[in-house]
């Protein structure tokens, strides 16, 4: 382990990684044991057909068993970067005092750029109706609305959100 600032590095080996592929996958495992958690992934598997929200943050065994030390450490170096994180201070500090602090401390880096590519999601679901056989005491179910307006953050998605909570809560 190579400590620099503050900050810590871990020197990932071969045998590092898989021991971290059984861990990530027992997870994975217990995700798809849990209904309700299994409820909400499949309901984003229907609703998206291209966006990655369609897929288990996890991962699942087939992706993970492809992660390697050389993976681990272009993640960790193209996005655990300062100019890719927000500092949250809490106390009776100054301004002045936490940035002498976090420029004495913090190591200077070159502000880079991530280029992020995403596919247009289509407006359509990707399928309207799936069902899974869990162990359960009592049957599940979960209707999502593919909802393709942009947001705004003004009063009118305020409002539609909403009309969308009351139509629930009448339905249901």
């Amino acid at each position: 382990m190579i400590s620099k600032c503050g900050i810590t590095e871990y020197l990932d080996t071969e045998e590092t990684v898989k021991k971290e592929q059984g861990i990530i996958g027992q997870e994975i495992q217990m995700c798809d044991d849990n209904p309700m958690r299994r409820l909400y992934q499949e309901l984003l598997k229907l609703l998206y057909v291209k966006d990655n929200t369609r897929i288990n943050i996890c991962g699942t065994i087939e992706s993970i068993a492809q992660i390697t030390p050389v993976h681990l450490y272009t993640c960790y170096h193209t996005f655990y970067r300062l100019s890719n994180m927000a500092l949250v201070i809490c106390g009776d500090v100054t301004c002045e005092g936490v940035v002498a602090v976090a420029d004495k401390l913090l190591p200077q880096e070159e502000i880079s750029t991530i280029e992020r590519y995403f596919e247009a999601e289509p407006k359509t679901v990707a399928c309207k109706r799936s069902n899974t056989s869990m162990a359960v005491s009592r049957q599940l179910f979960a209707i999502g609305v593919k909802d393709n307006r942009p947001i705004t953050g003004g009063k009118e998605d305020a409002k539609h959100s909403l009309i969308l909570r009351m139509v629930s809560d009448f339905l249901f």
